[in-house]
Protein backbone atom coordinates (compact mmCIF):
# COMPACT_ATOMS: atom_id res chain seq x y z
CA UNK A 1 0.00 0.00 0.00
CA UNK A 2 1.00 3.52 -0.65
CA UNK A 3 1.16 6.19 1.88
CA UNK A 4 0.27 9.81 1.30
CA UNK A 5 3.81 10.89 0.79
CA UNK A 6 4.46 8.33 -1.95
CA UNK A 7 1.20 9.22 -3.62
CA UNK A 8 2.09 12.91 -3.64
CA UNK A 9 5.47 12.10 -5.10
CA UNK A 10 3.87 10.04 -7.86
CA UNK A 11 1.39 12.80 -8.66
CA UNK A 12 4.19 15.35 -8.74
CA UNK A 13 6.11 13.15 -11.17
CA UNK A 14 3.06 12.78 -13.29
CA UNK A 15 2.53 16.56 -13.51
CA UNK A 16 6.07 17.11 -14.70
CA UNK A 17 5.73 14.60 -17.51
CA UNK A 18 4.65 16.17 -20.81
CA UNK A 19 2.46 14.05 -22.96
CA UNK A 20 3.14 14.27 -26.68
CA UNK A 21 0.82 12.71 -29.19
CA UNK A 22 2.03 11.85 -32.67
CA UNK A 23 -1.14 13.39 -34.20
CA UNK A 24 -3.19 16.42 -33.39
CA UNK A 25 -6.85 16.10 -32.43
CA UNK A 26 -8.26 16.95 -35.86
CA UNK A 27 -6.11 14.42 -37.71
CA UNK A 28 -6.81 11.77 -35.08
CA UNK A 29 -10.58 12.37 -35.38
CA UNK A 30 -10.47 12.10 -39.20
CA UNK A 31 -8.59 8.80 -39.11
CA UNK A 32 -10.79 7.45 -36.33
CA UNK A 33 -14.05 8.21 -38.15
CA UNK A 34 -12.62 6.98 -41.46
CA UNK A 35 -11.92 3.60 -39.84
CA UNK A 36 -15.41 3.45 -38.34
CA UNK A 37 -17.36 4.55 -41.48
CA UNK A 38 -15.24 4.21 -44.64
CA UNK A 39 -16.47 6.26 -47.66
CA UNK A 40 -18.44 4.39 -50.31
CA UNK A 41 -16.33 3.46 -53.32
CA UNK A 42 -16.88 5.71 -56.36
CA UNK A 43 -19.35 3.99 -58.70
CA UNK A 44 -20.39 4.85 -62.24
CA UNK A 45 -24.02 6.06 -62.15
CA UNK A 46 -25.46 3.48 -64.58
CA UNK A 47 -29.09 4.16 -63.73
CA UNK A 48 -28.73 7.90 -64.21
CA UNK A 49 -26.94 7.46 -67.53
CA UNK A 50 -29.52 4.92 -68.72
CA UNK A 51 -32.37 7.29 -67.81
CA UNK A 52 -30.72 10.19 -69.64
CA UNK A 53 -30.11 8.00 -72.69
CA UNK A 54 -33.77 6.90 -72.77
CA UNK A 55 -34.92 10.51 -72.54
CA UNK A 56 -32.61 11.52 -75.41
CA UNK A 57 -33.86 8.62 -77.56
CA UNK A 58 -37.45 9.62 -76.83
CA UNK A 59 -36.83 13.25 -77.81
CA UNK A 60 -35.03 12.19 -81.00
CA UNK A 61 -37.88 9.82 -81.89
CA UNK A 62 -40.43 12.58 -81.30
CA UNK A 63 -38.64 14.76 -83.84
CA UNK A 64 -37.89 12.00 -86.39
CA UNK A 65 -41.21 10.11 -86.51
CA UNK A 66 -43.18 12.88 -88.26
CA UNK A 67 -40.45 13.01 -90.92
CA UNK A 68 -40.68 9.26 -91.48
CA UNK A 69 -44.46 9.38 -91.90
CA UNK A 70 -44.28 11.84 -94.81
CA UNK A 71 -44.13 10.13 -98.17
CA UNK A 72 -40.81 10.47 -99.91
CA UNK A 73 -41.05 12.74 -102.91
CA UNK A 74 -38.40 13.89 -105.29
CA UNK A 75 -39.35 17.56 -105.37
CA UNK A 76 -36.89 18.38 -108.18
CA UNK A 77 -38.87 16.48 -110.79
CA UNK A 78 -42.09 18.23 -109.70
CA UNK A 79 -40.37 21.62 -109.70
CA UNK A 80 -39.21 21.31 -113.29
CA UNK A 81 -42.68 20.38 -114.59
CA UNK A 82 -44.42 23.12 -112.58
CA UNK A 83 -41.89 25.68 -113.88
CA UNK A 84 -42.51 24.51 -117.44
CA UNK A 85 -46.28 24.98 -116.95
CA UNK A 86 -45.67 28.44 -115.52
CA UNK A 87 -43.49 29.40 -118.52
CA UNK A 88 -45.68 27.92 -121.29
CA UNK A 89 -49.04 28.69 -119.70
CA UNK A 90 -52.06 26.43 -119.25
CA UNK A 91 -52.92 26.04 -122.94
CA UNK A 92 -49.81 24.11 -124.02
CA UNK A 93 -49.13 20.54 -122.96
CA UNK A 94 -45.71 20.13 -121.37
CA UNK A 95 -44.14 16.69 -120.93
CA UNK A 96 -40.63 15.73 -119.91
CA UNK A 97 -39.19 12.51 -121.32
CA UNK A 98 -36.24 12.06 -118.94
CA UNK A 99 -34.81 15.62 -119.11
CA UNK A 100 -36.07 16.48 -122.59
CA UNK A 101 -39.01 18.90 -122.70
CA UNK A 102 -41.69 18.19 -125.32
CA UNK A 103 -44.64 20.49 -125.90
CA UNK A 104 -47.95 19.52 -127.43
CA UNK A 105 -51.61 20.37 -127.54
CA UNK A 106 -54.21 19.93 -124.80
CA UNK A 107 -57.94 19.53 -125.32
CA UNK A 108 -58.99 20.49 -121.78
CA UNK A 109 -59.54 24.18 -121.17
CA UNK A 110 -58.67 24.14 -117.46
CA UNK A 111 -55.28 24.89 -116.00
CA UNK A 112 -53.20 21.69 -115.64
CA UNK A 113 -53.15 21.43 -111.85
CA UNK A 114 -51.99 17.80 -111.46
CA UNK A 115 -48.28 17.00 -111.65
CA UNK A 116 -47.53 13.37 -112.58
CA UNK A 117 -44.21 11.52 -112.65
CA UNK A 118 -43.96 8.02 -114.09
CA UNK A 119 -41.04 5.60 -114.31
CA UNK A 120 -41.86 3.62 -117.43
CA UNK A 121 -39.86 0.48 -118.15
CA UNK A 122 -39.94 -0.50 -121.82
CA UNK A 123 -37.99 -3.74 -121.99
CA UNK A 124 -34.60 -2.99 -120.44
CA UNK A 125 -34.81 0.77 -120.93
CA UNK A 126 -36.18 3.06 -118.20
CA UNK A 127 -37.93 6.25 -119.23
CA UNK A 128 -38.92 8.91 -116.71
CA UNK A 129 -42.03 10.73 -117.85
CA UNK A 130 -43.27 13.92 -116.15
CA UNK A 131 -46.35 15.85 -117.19
CA UNK A 132 -48.91 18.37 -116.04
CA UNK A 133 -52.59 17.71 -116.69
CA UNK A 134 -56.09 18.41 -115.43
CA UNK A 135 -58.45 15.70 -114.11
CA UNK A 136 -59.90 14.81 -117.53
CA UNK A 137 -57.41 15.79 -120.15
CA UNK A 138 -56.22 14.69 -123.57
CA UNK A 139 -52.70 15.53 -124.73
CA UNK A 140 -51.47 15.20 -128.29
CA UNK A 141 -47.73 15.13 -129.11
CA UNK A 142 -46.20 15.36 -132.58
CA UNK A 143 -42.42 15.52 -132.22
CA UNK A 144 -39.82 13.71 -134.32
CA UNK A 145 -38.81 11.28 -131.53
CA UNK A 146 -41.96 11.34 -129.39
CA UNK A 147 -45.48 11.35 -130.81
CA UNK A 148 -48.89 10.07 -129.83
CA UNK A 149 -51.69 10.60 -127.33
CA UNK A 150 -51.99 10.67 -123.55
CA UNK A 151 -55.55 10.51 -122.22
CA UNK A 152 -56.00 11.30 -118.51
CA UNK A 153 -59.07 10.40 -116.45
CA UNK A 154 -59.86 10.40 -112.74
CA UNK A 155 -61.57 7.25 -111.38
CA UNK A 156 -61.43 8.34 -107.72
CA UNK A 157 -60.10 11.10 -105.47
CA UNK A 158 -56.58 9.66 -105.08
CA UNK A 159 -55.88 8.14 -108.51
CA UNK A 160 -55.33 9.39 -112.05
CA UNK A 161 -55.35 6.90 -114.92
CA UNK A 162 -53.14 7.67 -117.91
CA UNK A 163 -53.85 5.87 -121.18
CA UNK A 164 -50.61 6.13 -123.17
CA UNK A 165 -50.38 5.49 -126.87
CA UNK A 166 -46.95 6.83 -127.75
CA UNK A 167 -44.35 6.24 -130.40
CA UNK A 168 -40.89 6.58 -128.83
CA UNK A 169 -37.89 6.31 -131.20
CA UNK A 170 -40.02 4.34 -133.65
CA UNK A 171 -41.19 1.88 -130.97
CA UNK A 172 -44.91 1.85 -130.11
CA UNK A 173 -45.82 1.92 -126.40
CA UNK A 174 -49.44 1.24 -125.45
CA UNK A 175 -50.28 1.00 -121.76
CA UNK A 176 -52.68 2.16 -119.08
CA UNK A 177 -50.99 3.53 -115.95
CA UNK A 178 -52.69 4.27 -112.62
CA UNK A 179 -50.86 7.13 -110.88
CA UNK A 180 -51.43 7.40 -107.13
CA UNK A 181 -51.56 10.68 -105.20
CA UNK A 182 -48.56 11.22 -102.91
CA UNK A 183 -49.12 14.71 -101.53
CA UNK A 184 -51.48 17.45 -102.67
CA UNK A 185 -51.66 17.40 -106.47
CA UNK A 186 -48.52 15.28 -106.98
CA UNK A 187 -48.93 11.78 -108.42
CA UNK A 188 -46.43 8.96 -109.02
CA UNK A 189 -46.37 5.62 -110.81
CA UNK A 190 -43.74 2.97 -111.52
CA UNK A 191 -44.77 0.53 -114.23
CA UNK A 192 -43.30 -2.04 -116.60
CA UNK A 193 -44.67 -1.81 -120.12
Amino acid sequence: MMNDRQLDKLLELRKKTVLRFSKDEKKFAEEFFAKIDPPAPHRFPFLRCAAILLILIGVAAAFCLPLLRQPHLNWNKYNKISEAVRLFGGDAAVIFFDNELITGEREAAGVPSNLVTISLWTGTQKLDLSLACSDNDSIYLDDGIYSGDVVVSRPDATTLVLDLELKIDGKMVRTVIPAVRRVGNRYEADIIS
